[in-house]
C-alpha cells in the first residue's frame, strides 16, 4: 500500500456491494418491522416513518459493518495527520532557517 518514499496510503477503491448490503439491511428491518409490529397494530404512519428512518440507519450499519469503508476513513485520518504532521516540520524548519516568521 504504502512506498518507501512516502507514509502516505493510497487509499482503497469504494466497494461496489455496499449498496447490496445496504438493500439487505433495509429490507430485512422492514420484514422484521412489518411481521411483528405493523400486522398486529395495522399503524400506516409509524410503518412509513420506520421505512424513511430505516433508510439511513441501513447506510450507516452498512458502512460501519463494511471492512473496506472502515480500512478507506482510517486512510484517509492517517493522510490527514501526515499532511499536518508535515506541515508542522516545515514550520520548524522556515523558523529556523529564517530566525523570522516569513508570513
Amino acid at each position: 500500500m504504502a512506498d518507501n518514499s512516502s507514509r502516505m496510503i493510497r487509499a482503497s477503491e469504494f466497494p461496489s456491494t455496499l449498496y447490496a448490503q445496504t438493500l439487505v439491511y433495509f429490507f430485512g428491518a422492514n420484514l422484521m418491522y412489518h411481521k411483528h409490529i405493523f400486522r398486529t397494530t395495522g399503524n400506516r404512519v409509524a410503518f412509513s416513518l420506520f421505512m424513511v428512518a430505516n433508510a439511513f440507519t441501513s447506510y450507516q450499519l452498512a458502512e460501519c459493518t463494511n471492512l473496506t469503508i472502515i480500512d478507506r476513513d482510517a486512510a484517509a485520518y492517517n493522510n490527514t495527520l501526515e499532511v499536518e504532521h508535515r506541515a508542522q516540520i516545515n514550520q520548524k524548519l522556515r523558523l529556523n532557517m529564517m530566525k523570522t516568521p516569513m508570513f
